[in-house]
């Protein structure tokens, strides 16, 4: 990689939506996209999403900083749909440490049953359930937490790799987006 990103480049990204002058518009559009999202659950978002799949292409083909217009929405669903898909599939071991630590707490009365029904000689197993259980959820959310924290911070780069490359499998080769984390904006 050849060119840096500094501060002032942040501070450009954050105002130059601003400068266009239809923003409010821009702006208001989206903002109806996502209040419909809670309503009507998962297609507003999905075009959501391909709108900043398209503010992203806009970027990077130097349009400027003007806001991409709101149009052409099968696009934008299909978009959309593959930035969910490669969401997904990077935040999946997440899920599902999620799951099992949340498996661990709901498993509890199932292993209680089947302890009960040994009779007496399972007692001292009563005494260390609790801390059984305390430990596998806390671990379990532990790991579900760093894998979330990884893929919050791996994720923007992934995107805009894809984007990039118009090729969702991209996403997959961490040999190509790789370098785009590894790079150190400069201040």
């Amino acid at each position: 990689m050849t060119s840096t990103l500094t501060g002032r480049d942040i501070r450009l990204a954050f105002e130059a939506p601003f400068d266009d002058p239809a923003w409010g518009r821009k702006w208001a559009a989206g903002s109806a996209l996502l209040f419909l999202g809670t309503v009507v659950p998962v297609l507003p978002s999905l075009i959501f999403r391909g709108y900043l799949v398209g503010v992203i292409r806009s970027r990077l083909r130097g349009d400027g900083p003007a806001l991409p217009e709101w149009g052409n929405w099968s696009e934008a669903l299909f978009d959309g749909l593959r930035l969910w898909l490669v969401g997904f599939a990077y935040r999946l071991p997440a899920y599902l440490f999620f799951t099992l630590g949340l498996a661990s707490v709901a498993g509890i009365p199932f292993v209680i049953q089947v302890w009960a029904e040994r009779g007496p000689s399972a007692e001292p197993f009563w005494v260390i359930l609790p801390f059984l259980q305390w430990a596998g959820f806390s671990a379990a959310l532990s790991v579900a937490g760093l894998l979330a924290a990884a893929s919050g911070f791996l994720l923007p780069a992934i995107v805009a790799h894809v984007v990039a490359r118009n090729d969702v499998a991209s996403a997959f080769r961490p040999g190509e987006w790789w370098p785009i984390v590894a790079a150190r904006p400069s201040t």
